[in-house]
């Protein structure tokens, strides 16, 4: 659990260079919690006021189809990952997606009074700004021309690990392909 100073290290390393202080001071801010299975972290219309970083279990993001019925997955977290809704937290309007703990999750949430407190602690932590790239990286490469076989294998190669904590239905409309040919994929490996 990453709650310890060395697993908070090698997660905080993936976005910058900390010192020990810094990690102490981060540990101190990023407030742990925990949620049920089926627990929204962010509800729809709700303003973002957090990040959080998955300690253990799995959540995920989804907006609604038009008819309120479908949920189209849009990000899929586990131990490790840091989860927001990007829109809703760097324009401070309503969330247009839920975040919701697909099984039960233990995350530190990182409020935005916490990260100014951060910021005014330590110029380190202006690394964290490398997190609202990444919520800008996943649309630009899922919702690409890419096709079907090329989005599946950067998934197995970046985070296989979405194959054990996800169902395939999920991961498919995450990778915005059709079951049938996630299925097809799965069954050339």
């Amino acid at each position: 659990m990453p709650n310890h100073i060395n697993d908070l290290f090698s997660v905080l390393s993936s976005v910058g260079k900390f010192t020990a202080h810094d990690i102490q001071q981060f540990e101190q801010k990023a407030v742990l919690k925990h949620f049920t299975k089926g627990t929204e972290l962010l509800s729809l219309g709700q303003i973002s006021q957090a990040v959080f970083l998955v300690v253990s279990g799995s959540t995920y993001q989804f907006e609604l189809d038009r008819e309120e019925i479908e949920e189209q997955v849009i990000g899929l977290y586990t131990a490790g990952d840091w989860c927001f809704n990007h829109a809703s937290f760097v324009s401070q309007r309503g969330s247009r997606s839920v975040i919701k703990a697909y099984s039960d999750v233990v995350v530190r949430e990182l409020s935005i009074f916490s990260i100014h407190q951060l910021l005014a602690s330590s110029p380190a932590f202006f690394q964290l700004g490398a997190l609202l790239e990444r919520g800008v990286d996943r649309l630009t490469y899922f919702n690409s021309a890419n096709n079907a076989k090329e989005k599946y294998e950067m998934l197995v190669s970046k985070n296989p690990l979405l194959l054990q904590a996800f169902p395939l239905k999920m991961i498919a409309s995450y990778l915005n392909i059709a079951p049938e040919t996630m299925s097809r994929l799965r069954a050339k490996k």
